[in-house]
């Protein structure tokens, strides 16, 4: 080894690994969001925890992803792990993380509350505000969701010292869905960082209720197609071009009516349509077909379902 390589981190003992995984996944030692932390000792030291999701919970989520999530295991993390890039380990205990950082804190303070604002954007509803941030209503409304549906167990410590390595090989061997780190991303994980794209942008004129009322398709593309950055969305979310992202909508629209898109890609996909036709519209004699209408009136309706379906709201 070279001098100045950096030494790779030891893994932690079988033995402190089993008492780790053994201590936040017992059933018997949970305990509610609503009463943490009850009577647990040891919460101020470093530490594992593990947070687990009720039936109720588990639906709403499940809602926010178009995936199915079972009630159980949600996510495992740590706190006061040693840094080896500043030398010495995290102030942060299980108490202040736990209480302070994940109950009662901000999304941009907290991966957790970061990924479950996320997923409830939609069936909470919640409200971005800018990039990681929710306005004050949606995180006291957080909180209480969390507080509802949510309970936690912990490992306390010994120390810092290996900690990070701990968590490590904690999630691999208990398979959190919402850790993202350390695991492969399978179908719910890349969903989940493409809802967490939302919130971590701040992508905050998405959810905005479609109109009932609006009938005739200009006014359906410029009422409500051209208030949503579609490009802004396809670029930081999705990755892709603003295009892309509406063909692959288009050939879902076709194939099967549409249903297996989200509200976010459909809406990509009608102010994609709108910078379409505004584009044609520059050229002389061009005129709107019966059949461009049809379109409109068609993605509207199924971004009016998808509204319903996801947002949980009369639209």
């Amino acid at each position: 080894m070279a001098p100045g390589d950096r030494v790779p981190p030891l893994p932690p003992a079988a033995a402190q690994l089993d008492e780790a995984c053994s201590a936040v996944s017992a059933r018997s030692q949970r305990v509610s969001a609503l009463e943490w932390p009850g009577t647990r000792s040891g919460l101020d030291q470093p530490g594992l925890y593990a947070w687990w999701v009720d039936a109720g919970g588990a639906r709403d989520l499940s809602c926010g992803l178009r995936l199915s999530l079972p009630e159980g295991l949600l996510y495992v993390g740590q706190a006061g792990a040693h840094s080896s890039v500043l030398g010495a380990s995290s102030a942060a205990t299980l108490r202040t993380r736990i209480g302070g950082n994940h109950l009662t804190g901000k999304v941009r303070r907290s991966t957790l509350r970061c990924t479950l604002a996320a997923l409830l954007l939609g069936p909470a509803p919640l409200t971005v505000t800018g990039p990681r941030r929710l306005d004050p209503d949606s995180e006291a409304r957080l909180s209480a969701w969390m507080r509802a549906h949510l309970s936690i167990t912990v490992w306390p410590a010994p120390s810092g010292a290996q900690l990070a390595e701990t968590e490590k090989h904690a999630v691999q061997a208990l398979q959190a869905p919402l850790n993202l780190e350390h695991l492969e991303a399978d179908a719910l994980r890349r969903q989940v960082r493409r809802l967490r794209a939302i919130v971590i942008h701040g992508i905050d004129d998405l959810w905005v209720a479609p109109d009932p009322a609006l009938r005739e398709w200009r006014s359906i593309l410029a009422e409500y197609g051209q208030v949503f950055d579609g490009y802004r969305y396809a670029a930081l979310v999705r990755r892709r071009e603003c295009a892309e992202v509406a063909e692959a909508v288009w050939r879902s629209f076709e194939e099967e009516g549409g249903g297996t898109s989200s509200f976010a890609d459909l809406r990509c996909a009608l102010f994609w349509l709108q910078r379409c036709v505004h584009d044609a519209e520059q050229s002389p004699g061009w005129h709107a077909g019966a059949a461009l209408e049809d379109r409109v009136q068609r993605l509207y309706g199924v971004i009016q379902g998808a509204w319903r379906r996801e947002r949980g709201a009369e639209a």
